[in-house]
Formats: structure tokens, C-alpha cells, sequence
């Protein structure tokens, strides 16, 4: 009887065809891997920069972003870029002896427009193309802080006085009722309860629960603890962040209670006593602080991505950094402007230029496209396996 060779096992994984499909799929995941991380080094090393993006008005109060625009309103009007900066239009030049003092922008499409000015206060209800002086002549005195509310709202802080209209400055009620001497140089209506308003300036931070009309402090606020600015979460209106000044009580504070309590923010993270604006960016949390003479605190931007719990600062090529308004530019790709107390815009671009051409790439974290090729890897390896050469025919 002739040998019998045992039959011979294939094993399609030592298959040149299988050790092809290997080889190109390694790559391919070393591929998507490689262009992560150009990618990556593209957006840290040319887009993550601040550039300056010019102005030079006056100090730069407030930034709105609106309609595929950005509004300045500055200390010597308001003024607007469609693109990025580059060029700039005036809204509204006011004279010397009409310095800005306070701005506020609406909601609405186009914005109304509230400035506080050293003789009084000028509104526009058409996104700036026309202004009027809505105070009366003999209320006509210097407004430091303005804020716009639900519907027709608008509030305005003078020296121990609070003005409120709740019909676009057509008719104001003026109280001293429970009002500091300091005045309020931010208000904060409840969107849903527009009669409770959360104010404050100088003097602390103030709550009235009938529109304005009555005034008390807010117990749980630290007393030495000077208002800059207020702000709501849009999507949880009782999450307040409120900016202070003041050696050693300044900083930020947040209350998710509607005020009730307040917690600080970031003092592990060498905040500056002077924190001049928050801007709430959904995923994110921005605020701009000033230096503080005669201490070691510097002003710039910081960001934080977990509610507040952890701050960095966002500093690269940031020249001017007693930052007193923000405003994000949703994009894509997004970008986050910076105004300055020098009267300088600065702009800082949050993705990179392939944002709105590959719009899933910046989702993916670095481990994501080592699991998509370790996947495309098996799939091939399994298909090549699965090859099979049909047996030659047998000899007859």
C-alpha cells in the first residue's frame, strides 16, 4: 500500500493573500492615525492662537454675535464686522461728554441695543441703524449699568437709583426703594419670571421679586464681593454665574439654586480678583479677567469644559489681557472673541479649518480611530480567511 501523507491543513492567516489584506489594513489604521494628529497639530500650533483683530475705539464693553456678524459696543459707540474683523463700520459715534459706560444686547434678530451713557441712555430696537434717548430729560443722568429682559424690558443703574421700563422705554418707574448708593452694573431678569431680577454692582448683589420695584440683598453673598457681570445658563435658568471684583473676594461664583446659595470657582486655579465677563458656550464656560495692581494676578481668558469644576487658561499670543467682553461665533468652524480695556478685538478660532468639511472628525477622541482600524483590520483578516481556492480537478 502506497504512503499516506497526511493531509495537508491550510491555514489561510500564513495565506500570502490573508498577509496582503493584513498588511493593508495596518496601514490604513496607521493612516487614519497619522492624519489625527496632523490634524491636531494644525489646530494647536496655527488655528489656537489669539489674533488681534484691530478696532482701537475705546475700551471694548461689550460683544454680540448676531446674523453672521459681530457688534463692539465700545466707550465711543458701536460698531460691526461681517467679516471676522478684518474691516469695521460704525453704528454710532457719541461724543466725549457721552462716553459708553454699559451695554447690554437682546435676544432677538435683529438685537435691541441698550447703552449706558455719562448723560443718560441711548436704545436702539433695530440692531443699531437708529437710536433715541429713552430717558426722560430730567432723568437724563449718568447710567453705568443697562440690561435688556423678556419682551420689552429694559433696566438701567444710576447713583442710587434703579430705572426699569417694561415697554421699550416708552414709560420707566425710578426707585431708591432698598437701592445702594453704588450703582447696579448688571441685571439679570428669571426669562420665565421676569419680576425676579438679580442685580448688582459695587455694592454687592441685590435681588427684587416685583420687577424692580423693591430691592434687598442677597443674604448668601460674600459682602466684600463687587459685581462685574451676571449670567444665566440657557439651559437651566437658575444656574447663575455672577463675575466680582474685590482683593481677596473677587473671582467667580456660581448658584445652581437661582441665588439662594453661591459657591466660588476656580480659585485653584489662580483666578484674578477681577473677573469682567462669563460667557456661557453650552459645552463650555468662558470668562475674562483684568490684572489687579500691586498683586501677581494677570487678566487673559480661562475656559472649562465640566461646569466650572477645573479652569485653564487660554493665553497663546493674547497681548492685551484685561479682557472685559466676550462672544463666541458659533461657526463652524467656531471662534471666541476677546474685548479688551486697551479697545482691541481678539479673535481665537475654537476648530480648525476642516470643521465644516469633515464635521465628525473633531468628535473623534485619538483612541476612536484605533478602534475603527483595529475593526477594519479583523474584517479583513476574517474575509480573507474565508477565501477558500476551489480544489483542482482530479485526474481522471
Amino acid at each position: 500500500m502506497a504512503h499516506q501523507h497526511p493531509k495537508r491543513v491550510r491555514r489561510p492567516w500564513r495565506s500570502p493573500s490573508a498577509v496582503r489584506w493584513l498588511a493593508a489594513a495596518l496601514a490604513l489604521a496607521l493612516s487614519v492615525l497619522a492624519l489625527r494628529a496632523v490634524l491636531e497639530s494644525e489646530l494647536r500650533d496655527a488655528s489656537r492662537t489669539w489674533v488681534n483683530r484691530g478696532l482701537a475705539r475705546g475700551a471694548v464693553v461689550a460683544l454680540h454675535w448676531h446674523d453672521g456678524a459681530l457688534d463692539a459696543a465700545t466707550t465711543n459707540g458701536v460698531f460691526r464686522t461681517a467679516d471676522g474683523g478684518a474691516t469695521w463700520q460704525s453704528r454710532l459715534a457719541v461724543p466725549s461728554e457721552r462716553r459708553v459706560q454699559g451695554a447690554a444686547f437682546g435676544a432677538g434678530s435683529p438685537p435691541a441695543i441698550a447703552l449706558g451713557t455719562a448723560a443718560g441712555l441711548l436704545l436702539s430696537v433695530d440692531g443699531g441703524a437708529t437710536w433715541r434717548d429713552a430717558l426722560p430729560a430730567e432723568q437724563r443722568a449718568p447710567v453705568f449699568g443697562v440690561g435688556l429682559g423678556p419682551g420689552e424690558r429694559v433696566y438701567a443703574g444710576q447713583e442710587g437709583a434703579a430705572l426699569t421700563s417694561a415697554d421699550g422705554g416708552a414709560r420707566w418707574r425710578s426707585t431708591r426703594d432698598g437701592v445702594p448708593a453704588l450703582p447696579f452694573l448688571a441685571f439679570s431678569p428669571e426669562p420665565t419670571a421676569p419680576e425676579r431680577i438679580l442685580a448688582g454692582g459695587d455694592g454687592g448683589l441685590f435681588v427684587s421679586a416685583d420687577g424692580g420695584g423693591t430691592w434687598r440683598p442677597v443674604p448668601a453673598w460674600p459682602a466684600d464681593a463687587q459685581v462685574r457681570t451676571i449670567v444665566r445658563r440657557a439651559s437651566d435658568p437658575a444656574h447663575v454665574y455672577v463675575g466680582a471684583s474685590g482683593l481677596g473676594a473677587g473671582g467667580l461664583y456660581a448658584s445652581r439654586d437661582g441665588g439662594a446659595t453661591w459657591q466660588p470657582l476656580g480659585r485653584d486655579t489662580l483666578f484674578s480678583d477681577h473677573v469682567s465677563v462669563v460667557l456661557d458656550a453650552g459645552d463650555a464656560q468662558y470668562v475674562g479677567t483684568r490684572g489687579v495692581a500691586d498683586t501677581d494676578t494677570v487678566g487673559g481668558v480661562w475656559a472649562s469644559r465640566d461646569g466650572g469644576r477645573t479652569w485653564a487658561q487660554v493665553k497663546t499670543k493674547l497681548s492685551n489681557t484685561d479682557v472685559i467682553s466676550l462672544a463666541l461665533e458659533p461657526g463652524p468652524p467656531r471662534a471666541l472673541y476677546a474685548g479688551t480695556e486697551g479697545g482691541v478685538v481678539f479673535r481665537y478660532t475654537l476648530d480648525a479649518w476642516w470643521v465644516g468639511l469633515v464635521p465628525w472628525l473633531p468628535a473623534l477622541s485619538l483612541v476612536e480611530p484605533l478602534a475603527l482600524g483595529v475593526t477594519l483590520t479583523l474584517l479583513v483578516v476574517a474575509f480573507a480567511g474565508l477565501r477558500r481556492r476551489a480544489p483542482a480537478a482530479r485526474a481522471g
